[in-house]
């Protein structure tokens, strides 16, 4: 059975965690500034560019933080799933 620990998922975890913090608010600034551009030229109302930009960034970091979390697995949490397993794998074969 492969036993990792809490300490082995806190470092990519809060990788992920702060990775997706920054982009998720700068994908979020630029869109809500986009988006709140666009609304405000064309007349619309301050609270229609909150509820707008607010959707729009929420739906668009979606996306992006399913990739970096996807990333960080990959990066920092497979090789020491890969690690146990075939350490796991070398015991049963002794």
């Amino acid at each position: 059975m492969i036993q990792l620990k809490a300490k082995d998922c806190l470092g990519p975890w809060a990788i992920y965690v702060i990775v997706a913090t920054i982009a998720g608010g700068l994908v979020g600034a630029v869109v809500g500034g986009v988006s709140g551009g666009i609304i405000a030229a064309s007349g619309g109302s301050p609270t229609t560019i909150k509820i707008v930009a607010a959707l729009l960034g929420f739906l668009i970091g979606l996306p992006f933080s399913f990739l970096i979390y996807w990333w960080t697995a990959r990066r920092f949490l497979a090789p020491r799933i890969e690690k146990a397993l075939s350490k796991a794998a070398s015991e049963l074969g002794s």
